[in-house]
Order: C-alpha cells, then sequence, then structure tokens
C-alpha cells in the first residue's frame, strides 16, 4: 500500500485527486512480490484492486484524497485508517476501503470546499473531521489493540502536526464518534509506530528539532494513584499488615508461577455484594473493586508486597518495598532492581510491567482459574482443609452454581510422580509460567500455545524450527521441541539460563532447576509429535 498527494499547492490544481486514470491523490496497491515482465514493471497488480477491469489506473485502491500522511491497519479487524491532510480548513481520518472516493477537492473535511451546497453524492465522508481550534496538520496513527491501556481498547489515536495533540477517538461508536484530547504533547508528531504486542509508540522533533521516541501510557489520576503506604490500602488488618483485613479469603494456585523460590502467601478481597463470573475458558471474572494480594518472603522475613486491583479503568498494579523494621511497606511506583538481605537479587515491578505478564487473554489474574484452585486448600479460616471451589461457593460468592464449571485437573511440582503424570505436570508447569503470554491473541511475536488445554501436536512447538535466533547453536535439528532430545529443544534450553535468552523474560534471576529436569524428563519421553 502506497500512499500519494495530489501533487499541488493548494486546491488540486491538477485535477488528480478525482481522476482514477492517475496515481495521484490516492491510496495504491501493489504486489511487489511479483513482478509484471510483461509491463516491465517491478510490481504487479494485485486481482482484486477495483479498477483492473478498468475505470482507471489498476493501481488505485482509492481516491480522492489531498494528502494521505499516515494510514494503518486495524491488527483485528484488517480495516485500513488513514489520516488525510487539509487545505486550509478540516482535518481528517477516513476508513479506507476498495474504490471509494474519498471527496477532494470538492469537500475538505466534510464540509464543501467551494462555499454551502456542493453535490456530494458518491462522495465518501471521514469518519472524523476537526478544525483549526484542534490544529492545522493530522498525523494518521492506529487503533490501540495492546494490553496496557485497558479501557482504550478499539480507540484510534492520531495527533496533530501542528498543535502537537494527542487524540482518541472510540472505533466501535454506533453515533458519529467524540475526539477526545490525550495529551498536550507541545512536539512535532511526525509519525505513530506499533510494537508486536499492539502498544503505541509516537515518533516526534522537540521544538529545538531534537528527534524523540514515546511510549504511549495510562496516566493514572490522583484518585487512581495506589496509596504510598500498604497501611494506608485499606485492605490489611491494621495491628498486623501481613493479614488480611476482615472478609479476606486466602487462595492457593494448584500450579505456582516460579518467583526464585520465594514463599508466597495470597488472599483476595471481594466487594460485600460482589459475584464471581466463570468465562469459559474457566478464568474467574471478579467484580469490579475486587483486590488480589501476594506478599512474598524469604525464611519469614516479608519483603514485597503486591497488590492487583479492578476498577472501572482496568486492573491496576502496585508493588510494596517493606521496610527495613517491618512496620509498613512503601510504594515504587518506577520499580526497582536491587539486593535483598544476603545478597539476592530481588525485582520490583513497576505499575506498567505488571500487565506485561497479567496479560488480558489469560485473563489478568492468572492463577485465579476454575482449574488452579479446584483442590484442597487450608485457608486458615477454621473450617480446615477444603476445596477452594467449594468454599467460594459455600459462601454465595459465585453467581452460578461450580457444577457449571468444566475444570482440567492441573498438577503442581511437589504432587508425587505416579504412571502418566509427568506430561501433565509439564504442562501445568507451562501453563503457570508461560502461557499468559505464549497463546493465541498473546503479546508475543511468536505464534506458540502452552495452554493446557492444547494437544501436543497443535502447540506449535513440536518439531517446529525456531523464529527467534537459535542461541548460537548451529545444529539443523534444533527446535522449539525436538522429541526425545530435550539439548536440542529452545523451550528448555531458554528456561534453563538467565541472559537476555532466557524465559520467562522477567522477573527472575535464578533457574528453577526442579522444573528445568522435569520439563527435560517430559522431552525425553516423547517419541514423536503426535504424544
Amino acid at each position: 500500500y502506497y500512499s500519494v498527494g495530489d501533487g499541488g499547492c493548494c486546491g488540486d490544481p491538477f485535477d488528480q485527486a478525482q481522476d482514477t486514470t492517475t496515481l495521484s491523490g490516492a491510496l495504491l496497491r501493489l504486489n511487489i512480490d511479483s513482478p509484471d515482465f510483461d509491463r516491465g514493471s517491478v510490481y504487479s497488480i494485485p486481482v482484486d484492486n477495483p479498477f483492473v477491469m478498468g475505470g482507471g489506473a489498476p493501481e488505485v485502491f482509492a481516491f480522492g484524497l489531498r494528502n494521505g500522511w499516515r494510514f494503518s491497519f486495524d491488527r483485528l479487524e484488517g480495516s485500513i485508517w488513514l489520516g488525510d491532510v487539509g487545505e486550509s480548513r478540516r482535518e481528517e481520518i477516513n476508513r479506507i476501503a476498495a474504490g471509494l472516493n474519498y471527496g477532494w477537492p470538492f469537500i475538505e473535511g466534510t464540509r464543501c470546499s467551494e462555499g454551502e451546497g456542493c453535490d456530494q453524492s458518491g462522495l465518501i465522508e471521514p469518519i472524523v473531521d476537526y478544525g483549526r481550534s484542534l490544529g492545522a496538520s493530522v498525523t494518521g496513527g492506529f487503533v490501540y489493540r495492546g494490553d496496557e491501556l485497558d479501557s482504550y481498547q478499539g480507540r484510534y489515536f492520531f495527533a496533530d502536526f501542528v498543535s502537537g495533540l494527542v487524540m482518541s477517538f472510540d472505533t466501535e461508536s454506533e453515533e458519529q464518534p467524540e475526539i477526545r484530547s490525550e495529551w498536550d504533547s507541545s512536539h512535532f508528531i511526525v509519525s505513530f509506530a506499533e510494537s508486536p504486542q499492539g502498544e503505541l509508540y509516537l515518533v516526534a522533533f522537540s521544538r529545538s528539532y531534537e528527534g524523540q521516541l514515546f511510549k504511549l501510557v495510562r496516566r493514572p489520576s490522583a484518585a487512581e494513584t495506589p496509596p504510598a503506604l500498604l497501611s494506608e490500602t485499606g485492605l490489611f488488618d491494621p495491628l498486623d499488615l501481613t493479614r488480611g483485613r476482615s472478609g479476606s479469603i486466602a487462595f492457593k494456585p494448584q500450579a505456582a508461577l516460579w518467583s526464585d523460590g520465594a514463599n508466597k502467601e495470597r488472599f483476595m478481597i471481594l466487594p460485600e455484594d460482589g459475584r464471581i463470573a466463570v468465562a469459559e475458558s474457566g478464568h474467574l471474572d471478579l467484580p469490579l473493586e475486587t483486590a488480589l494480594v501476594k506478599h512474598f518472603d524469604y525464611d519469614n522475613e516479608i519483603h514485597e508486597t503486591r497488590i492487583f486491583r479492578r476498577s472501572a479503568e482496568g486492573w491496576v498494579g502496585a508493588s510494596y518495598r517493606w521496610k527495613d523494621d517491618r512496620s509498613d511497606a512503601e510504594l515504587l511506583l518506577d520499580g526497582l532492581e536491587t539486593s535483598l538481605d544476603g545478597g539476592r537479587l530481588w525485582s520490583y515491578p513497576s505499575t506498567s510491567q505488571c500487565k506485561q505478564c497479567h496479560t488480558s487473554v489469560a485473563g489478568r489474574s492468572l492463577g485465579l482459574t476454575a482449574s488452579q484452585i479446584d483442590f484442597p486448600f487450608d485457608a486458615g479460616i477454621g473450617d480446615g482443609v477444603r476445596n477452594q471451589l467449594e468454599r467460594l461457593h459455600d459462601a454465595g460468592r459465585f453467581e452460578e452454581s461450580i457444577d457449571l464449571i468444566k475444570v482440567q485437573e492441573f498438577t503442581d511440582l511437589s504432587d508425587p510422580l505416579g504412571a502418566g503424570d509427568l506430561a501433565r505436570r509439564a504442562r501445568s508447569y507451562l501453563q503457570a509460567n508461560c502461557a499468559h503470554c505464549h497463546q493465541p491473541a498473546g503479546p508475543t511475536p511468536s505464534r506458540i500455545d502452552l495452554r493446557f488445554s492444547t494437544e501436543t501436536s497443535q502447540m506449535g512447538i513440536c518439531d517446529v524450527e525456531p523464529q527467534r535466533g537459535d542461541l548460537g547453536i548451529a545444529d539443523p535439528q534444533l527446535r522449539i521441541l525436538s522429541p526425545g532430545r530435550p539439548d536440542l529443544s529452545v523451550l528448555l534450553l531458554r528456561m534453563d539460563r538467565r541472559d537476555s535468552f532466557q524465559m520467562p523474560p522477567l522477573g527472575t534471576y535464578l533457574i528453577d532447576d526442579e522444573a528445568v529436569q522435569m520439563l527435560r524428563s517430559w522431552i525425553e519421553s516423547i517419541e514423536d509429535c503426535d504424544d
């Protein structure tokens, strides 16, 4: 796809934007992978271009554009969004479709260029347009489909080069979308970029023309900023901040995330009238105002508490570092990598880093799935060792009966290894430690699926060549998972190292040796990809 301006200074003086036989004032569509030797061209024409059979140049995909400045594809729907720079009055964002006429020079934005009452039949108006109160030169952007800005899903972000405003509107609105100003940047914004995970970046010049790159992140309001001290959150017993307040519910996942061998205690606090729904995937859909709490300690010396809280704006994470005297814990908005007592390295995540693991496709809460908590655990509330699902059900915490919940049989590394349990242990571990990113629509460019429910043959790893580097192993037999050969399996090799190639990539400095040995045994037991 190739955007071309109308070729003139003002008013389309060469009458090209409405002339489909020219390549100006249009969005072109070319097949650059297949030269057309008969035409003497380095490209050929896609057979479904709108003017292949006549009526215009076969390269033209859409026309009637003045100066398309940045277009992009919605990664979810595949639709094309284009910012068209106006001449003197209006800037516009168009949703482009094949063969359509977007009106220039007859209309600028939604208004006639030569006064009122022009014939607009057959002309496509923009999705939104704006006047000089907001800016004078639009820079097209992207429809947001990332993970970090929950409340912005489906909003189209764009900017104005002259004013420096970053704006957005809802692409899924059934009415005329309303433009919302997001950031008065005071920069010349020339382009947007999208990461493989769907997060958005801005390319800009400062007013002194220094090149800069920005990432879009949600700035919490004062009300959304977590309290500075753990004691101020209202989630804990005032006499013992290691204990949840009255009504808190302790829980434990069946297969736990590796955290460098730290001991972890977890509890949730649900709103008084809140009820839990269960998604078809088994994820627990927790009500608004739910708080999930996790304490970390080594040798009974607590060093961190993480809180993950659901509000109307989405899930927000916070990390608290305990004071040396353990009297309270302090909020770390920016995260911290440091050494604990005894020299052990530890990473306190920032608020944005929380969602790199707590992904939307994994239900955000990770360990809180029906499968993960469908086993007995002593919650310390006086009713002994009971099944956690049953305890929540009996307390009236589910919207419907747990009889409707489909539960998979997870297991933990510490479970006794019986006949046929090795694969279940391996897959449970991969589910808990890897599948929150490595699954369809997950925030990773590698197309593998490590969910427990996926058949081994459908995981995209067995006898599949690695696409993200060979770790310096010059062996043609190297695979993501090589049946029976763990030393040629990148899946295992990445877990058995701690460097820039390690897996998981965040929050761990130590190898989980027990898990590595278990996964090695599992790979050795696989004879072919149908196992």
